[in-house]
């Protein structure tokens, strides 16, 4: 299907020079998306086994997006861990994890979260991941409480893992065999399902209800870094409320390399589509068509950008004005189509039939008719094209209808035999029309003579409509002559009609008329002459006898 259509451009090459499409900004925008700064390369590349505590709390920086106040914020963060450590020290004393019971463990295990709330913690806010809304306000979220619980369990040698489900995230922690949950949002959340007080706060806090871990159908355990990860991926998430579409694209590429997972894909996917789809909607069509290309290479050609890339094509045409503008895309679009490895033929033709239509119509309104029939020359036959060549025979006929100028709107649609299309349906209907309207306008100015002429050289006389077109001229022509008492022409005129026509009743029925009065005018040999006529002409007529 595609070669059918390959033709077309290349008229448009002939029509306009070469067209070169600058990259550079898609370029540099793309590496804005996918570039990492030196912190964001370490940790991607930290494997996190036994992380240091201040490069954690540096992390916990980065993945906030507040690195510009890195300084301030580490010096927070020391200063409360500092003094959580004291507190700790002194409700347990200075202790080796590797040399505690499980009691112990157990004990402080819950101290650091009990602490953590007495210290860090002021206000739960579903929103807050930040550590800078936790230094600036109290503010926390299970996000940011799981992150500085779970920093400070490995400061202290214990052995956590982060639990996500559906729309939360907590803590579980090793102690001895078995494995502890921490609801890290709440001050009694070390193991909350023994705890009443727990039961009676959870929920009034957060909103959230509390499910045993045994009923958990959800629970999945995912590594520190993908913990640190989640406030990228709730930052991402607010950026494209915000309408920062950019950014979160940015984001989402970071999540997609540091969780190296399917999910890491799809996030990155869903916030680069968003950006590219924005870019559509600010009419900057080429931009995201040669992201989505760069997007492609990088990504094994993902099929799911099919829709999208049609899409866009698809929009960038229905936006697009101006003969000229409309011809620099086409070869643009088809040179993009040319990329595309996944390629759907179907929608491309449905887009192509869009950008034909527009090329057809700004031909038609600067009359050049043949350009539009060159166009439709390469398309495959349908209804498609059909109203596309419908499109072009209606402009003619409407420019002769206005101007008065038939004869040459009909040489305009002859032309359409060069072409292959006056064998259409379409092209017979206009053609007619264009006649009809002609010796409507011939005879409403009293014209018989140019409009027979006319009629009698058309090559397709034997056509009922335009014998009936003929019959009315003759008719029209000789009531017109007998008016001005002119029947001798009238007589003339209705016998040319009936060897022409054939037999008519109407035109008979005026004959007869002429006849009588003619003969009702006239004396001597000419009367006489004219009844002799009428009687061969009409035998059974009484009234010549």
């Amino acid at each position: 299907m595609l070669k059918k259509y390959s033709s077309i451009f290349i008229v448009f090459f002939i029509l306009i020079s070469a067209h070169s499409v600058d990259f550079s900004n898609s370029k540099s925008l793309y590496a804005q998306i996918t570039s990492f700064t030196t912190l964001q390369n370490e940790f991607l590349e930290d494997d996190f086994v036994n992380p240091e505590e201040m490069k954690l709390a540096r992390y916990f920086i980065l993945v906030s997006e507040d690195t510009s106040r890195e300084g301030e914020l580490l010096n927070f963060y020391l200063t409360k861990s500092n003094e959580l450590q004291e507190k700790l020290y002194t409700l347990h004393g200075n202790f080796n994890v590797n040399l505690l019971n499980d009691s112990e463990k157990y004990k402080i295990g819950d101290s650091i979260n009990t602490l953590l709330h007495e210290i860090f913690f002021i206000k739960y806010n579903l929103l807050s991941d930040r550590i800078s809304e936790l230094k600036d306000k109290g503010l926390f979220n299970c996000v940011s409480s799981s992150i500085l619980y779970s920093i400070c369990m490995f400061k202290y040698g214990f052995l956590t893992r982060a639990i996500e489900t559906k729309d939360h995230v907590f803590v579980s922690v090793q102690i001895g065999n078995s494995f502890i949950d921490v609801e890290t949002t709440n001050r009694f959340g070390f193991e909350p399902g023994t705890k009443k007080d727990f039961l009676n706060e959870f929920g009034k806090t957060t909103g959230f209800t509390y499910v045993p871990q045994k009923n958990y159908n959800d629970r999945y355990e995912i590594d520190l870094k993908k913990l640190f990860l989640l406030v990228s991926h709730n930052l991402a998430t607010n950026l494209t409320r915000e309408k920062n579409y950019l950014k979160a694209a940015n984001i989402g590429y970071f999540i997609k390399t540091g969780r190296n997972d399917t999910k890491g894909d799809e996030e990155y996917f869903t916030y680069f589509t968003n950006y590219v789809k924005n870019l559509a909607r600010e009419k900057k069509f080429k931009t995201g068509l040669d992201l989505l290309s760069y997007y492609l290479v990088d990504n094994n050609f993902d099929i799911r950008l099919n829709p999208l890339q049609y899409d866009i094509m698809s929009d960038l045409i229905k936006s697009t004005e101006g003969l000229q503008n409309l011809l620099e895309i086409s070869q643009y679009i088809y040179e993009k189509h040319q990329d595309f490895i996944h390629k759907d033929e179907f929608r491309f033709n449905e887009i192509l039939f869009y950008l034909n239509y527009k090329l057809i119509n700004e031909y038609n309104s600067i009359n050049d008719f043949d350009k539009s029939y060159t166009i439709l020359q390469t398309m495959n036959s349908g209804k498609n094209k059909n109203d596309l060549l419908n499109n072009i025979f209606f402009k003619i006929s409407d420019n002769a209808t206005k101007s008065g100028d038939f004869l040459s709107g009909l040489k305009m649609l002859e032309n359409a035999k060069q072409y292959g299309f006056d064998k259409t349906m379409e092209y017979d209907k206009y053609r007619f029309t264009l006649v009809n309207n002609y010796i409507v306008t011939l005879s409403s100015n009293k014209d018989f003579t140019t409009a027979l002429d006319f009629l009698k050289q058309l090559d397709f006389l034997s056509d009922k409509r335009i014998v009936f077109l003929l019959k009315n001229v003759y008719i029209n022509f000789g009531y017109t002559l007998s008016l001005a008492n002119n029947f001798e022409q009238a007589i003339l005129i209705s016998n040319e009609a009936l060897q022409i026509v054939g037999d008519d009743s109407t035109i008979r029925t005026n004959l007869k008329f002429y006849y009588y009065k003619i003969i009702e005018q006239s004396v001597g040999t000419i009367k006489e002459q004219y009844k002799n006529e009428a009687q061969k002409r009409f035998p059974a007529e009484k009234g010549f006898f």
